[in-house]
């Protein structure tokens, strides 16, 4: 029995090894379907549960990993399952990332906070190949201080039931004091031997966290866990027992994805709506604010006109639905930037404004309950 259960894991390996890069292609796609399926919704109790273990496991990996890779360790086991090591990583590492880029995407607009989202996914993609051909600690070590930042910034808003400052602080500061942890678990074990060692890897975490930090800064990390679900510009916004009437103007044919135009034909003084819906987990309240900016085509820049807040409270899956209105408008290019009492953008509302004699006939209506 243990002949054939050895000649089976034999012709498994090699199976493996001549199929491998179709394998490897087939389990990405697997598990990154997997994790559309499984997280579902932020709040849940099991998605925390979850990204927390694959943190814990993937820091436990990379301790271990290392201390084989140092030569710091006889345990019989560690050594036989070097290579295990590795893809343990890559699994933990890939795991953490792809349910980031789930949450990320969600909150991400086109706009610079898809600067984030884009670096996610393309530390995700290389996750598949990288750890095969090296083994770099300092690597190592900024991958798990991205995948972590990701992770607690997203998290502890939820935990906290608030969207402030103080819950980035907390986010990032877990991140880092977990990554120096690690750090300091080297010095100790000797997987670090001499002080370049120690303060390259020190000078390489405080370059990328002041890195992501300055991306939080300049506003190119989206505003998770929120995520505005919808957002357009109406002709008129009327809230009922059955959920908000949305008045539009149907768009062109050519834009055949779009349901409302962007282009809104308005009779002076008439008011034009922005409405959205934004998701926040349950315990979430916060304000958000609708910044109306003009375009001045004669210096190039967008020109604030009105600031007009509401409150947000979480918890709704399509969404917390609000609006706001102009009633005197200017033609010419609008956009609505959505934000909240942070200054986060949300996602933004642009439109063309165009003056009429008489109202629009032909307008549609929708419901969104």
């Amino acid at each position: 029995m243990a002949f054939q259960r050895s000649k089976a894991m034999q012709s498994s390996r090699a199976f493996y090894r001549r199929h491998e890069p179709r394998l490897s292609a087939l389990f990405f796609v697997a598990g990154v379907t997997w994790d559309l399926a499984a997280y579902d919704r932020v709040d849940s109790w099991i998605v925390s549960a979850l990204l927390f273990t694959y943190l814990l496991g993937l820091g436990l990996l990379m301790v271990a990993s290392a201390l084989v890779e140092a030569g710091r360790t006889q345990r019989p086991g560690l050594l036989r399952y070097r290579n295990a090591l590795r893809y343990g990583i890559q699994f933990c590492l890939g795991a953490l990332l792809s349910a980031c880029v789930i949450f990320y995407f969600q909150s991400a607009s086109l706009t610079q906070t898809a600067a984030f989202l884009v670096v996610l996914i393309g530390l995700l993609l290389a996750n598949e190949v990288i750890h095969r051909r090296i083994f770099n600690l300092y690597l190592l070590l900024g991958l798990f201080l991205v995948a972590a930042y990701a992770t607690f910034i997203l998290i502890v808003p939820v935990l906290a039931g608030s969207l402030h400052v103080w819950t980035y602080v907390v986010g990032s500061g877990l991140a880092l004091l977990l990554v120096a942890g690690i750090i300091a678990l080297f010095w100790r074990w000797q997987v670090f031997t001499r002080w370049r060692q120690l303060l390259g890897a020190g000078l390489v975490v405080t370059l990328l966290f002041t890195l992501l930090s300055t991306a939080y800064v300049r506003n190119w990390v989206p505003p998770v866990p929120l995520a505005m679900r919808h957002g357009g510009v109406f002709h008129e916004v009327e809230r009922r027992a059955d959920g908000f009437h949305l008045r539009y103007e149907p768009a062109p044919w050519y834009r055949f994805w779009q349901t409302s135009s962007r282009t809104v034909h308005y009779v002076p003084g008439e008011p034009v709506y922005v409405f959205t819906a934004i998701f926040a987990p349950t315990a979430i309240e916060t304000e958000v604010r609708h910044h109306w900016q003009h375009f001045n085509p004669a210096d190039s820049t967008w020109q604030t006109t009105d600031e007009i807040g509401y409150t947000l409270r979480g918890g709704r899956r399509e969404g917390y639905r609000g609006y706001t209105f102009k009633r005197f408008m200017r033609p010419g290019e609008w956009r609505v930037d959505v934000r909240t009492d942070g200054n986060r953008l949300l996602g933004r509302v642009r439109f063309e404004a165009r003056a009429v004699e008489t109202p629009v006939e032909g307008l549609r209506e929708r419901l969104y309950d």
